[in-house]
């Protein structure tokens, strides 16, 4: 720390990597517990902070709390702090945090409901005491002057205009270490010192403010700084330039209603649900691959439905291939089981939807159906009831290996809801009001163990006419939404 330039372009770099051997190669804290934008929060109640000079620990809390309000420090930072003993490094007791439950915001203050984020209230009189003595001294020594000014940047960066005023203070600086000796002060000094002590009640920001429409950018250092001026945003990371005008993919025209733009937001848009595939996957031209494909969204999966296709177009959302016969899926096959594994472990797997056939589960089968005309013809023969919920025996073979895979459907759904980890995945299964599906003893553990029972008709949403279906979900919000009996 002591060794390393502050302006250096690998300054940051160079440190961090400092503090990482420390903490994870020489005190052996698993690098698994720590926090950091670039990994998956960890899995654990310890977790790890690494700071550009520091290195701290959250803990989940509950015997212990007591102990650690007491002041005794973890395993953890015990070994860290064995291994900064070793090997001679100080540490900064105003930065320890063992046993805190409050911490400073990086020596500022928030004002929660005035949305004013200053420098905090103790540093303001300090730099005003700072600087009233610094203005009573005859000459300036160079620790003086580092003192007051190092302070009165840090002060300033809660509101960077204010560093504008700050220079003849640093040249005077340089005088000093010249001269190797104190030195009477400049009046350009002195007055950058009493405009500071004035200047110390705006040291702050409003949250609210809003964004202008120029940016000001500013670097101040003592060996020198630089200012910038950006009058628009820059494109973000990994986006395109595409007008829209036809699918990014195929070059093909849109068809009216059917534009899907990609889930990772890289501003191109798609014709179908293959190219937009294709363009995330990976199969297609590589000035045509998704620039953001490295960005792990959630994904949806469907299972014996129709639903990707919205879903796809909502936006913000990946999906998977859709797992029907459509896609070529076949699920009464060895190479269709294998292929629906692979979807339902899909790591990136965070919502599923099941919609197995129905036609075989009506409670209308043997009901006589009227004709628009008035005609009335016999209706398609029942083939369950409340004792044969898995189907009758006497029926013909065709219809037996018909009832076999519809139930092989149904079951394969309702135990896929069972088995889902429903802390961590969305699940819903759908089917007609009026279906023997919910009459079985599965669907029935479903509601027991949790799963909201959601009802409603097409005709509440849209539709031409009155159709009821139901859900089995674990999606409050789903639920309050299609909910309308």
């Amino acid at each position: 720390m002591a060794v390393v330039p502050m302006g250096w372009i690998n300054a940051v770099s160079v440190i961090q990597a400092v503090v990482r051997t420390l903490v994870f190669s020489e005190s052996e804290i698993p690098d698994e517990s720590e926090i950091s934008k670039l990994k998956r929060l960890p899995e654990t109640d310890d977790l790890s902070v690494i700071y550009l000079d520091s290195y701290d620990e959250l803990r989940r809390l509950d015997r212990q709390c007591a102990e650690v309000l007491q002041g005794v420090a973890s395993p953890r930072h015990k070994r860290f702090l064995k291994v900064c003993q070793e090997k001679g490094l100080p540490l900064n007791e105003g930065k320890r945090l063992v046993a805190a439950t409050k911490g400073t915001l990086q020596g500022g203050e928030l004002q929660g409901k005035e949305g004013w984020y200053k420098l905090a209230g103790d540093k303001q009189i300090n730099l005003v005491g700072l600087g009233s003595c610094l203005l009573g001294l005859p000459e300036w020594r160079e620790f003086d002057v580092r003192h007051f000014f190092g302070k009165a940047v840090f002060g300033m960066c809660f509101r960077r205009v204010l560093l504008s005023v700050l220079q003849d203070g640093f040249h005077f600086l340089g005088d000093v270490l010249q001269a190797k000796k104190a030195l009477c002060p400049t009046p350009g000094a002195m007055d950058e010192v009493i405009v500071t002590m004035a200047f110390t009640a705006l040291m702050g920001t409003s949250l609210k403010s809003e964004l202008e429409k120029f940016i000001y950018c500013s670097d101040a250092s003592p060996s020198g700084g630089g200012v910038a001026v950006s009058s628009q945003f820059m494109e973000e990371p990994w986006t395109e330039r595409h007008e829209g005008k036809e699918c990014w993919v195929c070059q093909g025209p849109f068809d009216p209603g059917f534009e899907f733009a990609c889930p990772a937001l890289c501003q191109v848009a798609l014709c179908s649900l293959q190219c937009l595939m294709d363009h995330r996957n990976g199969q297609c031209p590589p000035a045509k691959v998704c620039k953001r494909r490295h960005l792990e969204l959630p994904r949806f999966g469907e299972r014996l439905a129709r639903l990707t296709e919205a879903v796809a177009m909502a936006g913000t959302i990946d999906v998977q291939e859709p797992y029907d016969w459509h896609w070529g899926h076949d699920f009464f096959t060895q190479e269709g089981k294998d292929r629906l594994e692979e979807l339902m472990t899909d790591p990136l797997l965070a919502a599923e939807h099941w919609a197995p056939c129905c036609k075989l589960f009506s409670k209308a089968r043997g009901r006589p159906i009227r004709l628009e005309d008035g005609t009335v013809i016999p209706g398609p023969q029942p083939v369950r009831d409340h004792r044969h919920l898995m189907g009758f025996n006497n029926v013909p073979v065709g219809m037996k290996v018909r009832l076999r895979h519809s139930n092989q459907m149904a079951l394969k759904s309702l135990k896929a809801l069972e088995d889902a980890p429903r802390s961590t995945l969305y699940e819903s299964l759908e089917h007609p009001h009026g279906s023997w599906l919910w009459e079985s003893t599965l669907a029935k553990k479903l509601l027991e163990a949790g799963y909201l029972q959601s009802t409603g008709s097409h005709c509440c949403f849209g539709g031409p006419r009155e159709k009821w279906f139901e859900f089995r979900n674990n999606i409050p919000g789903v639920h309050r939404h299609i909910n309308r009996t």
